[in-house]
């Protein structure tokens, strides 16, 4: 039960840079179990380098601008979207009304 307990009391803050750094990368697109193992057996090393690929992703502009461009075109998806369901509920609702206008009639 000791050893067990000291296996645990060691292995967690051990884990620590390596699940750090797997999570930095894993946000960014990249290989969690890559950058874990990375961050496991160098930690300062490897969280220095994650650091400065990241940076320089985010610091280029044209990523900046496809970022940009990528959020726009979803809002563009999403209203669209919205608007063809607007358009398919007016239509829905135009022949339930010429159903019924129909049915008036011939009564």
């Amino acid at each position: 039960m000791a050893t067990e307990l000291l296996v645990f009391v060691l292995l967690v803050p051990a884990s620590l840079p390596g699940v750090l750094t797997g999570y930095c990368a894993h946000s960014y697109g990249r290989s969690f179990w890559l950058w874990f193992d990375l961050g496991a057996l160098a930690p300062g090393v490897s969280l220095a380098v994650l650091i400065v690929l990241l940076s320089r992703k985010e610091l280029h502009p044209g990523s900046q601008l496809l970022a940009e461009a990528q959020d726009i075109l979803a809002a563009t998806e999403a209203q669209q979207q919205a608007l063809v369901q607007l358009a398919h509920t007016l239509l829905r609702q135009a022949e339930t009304g010429e159903a019924n206008r129909y049915q008036q009639v011939e009564r």
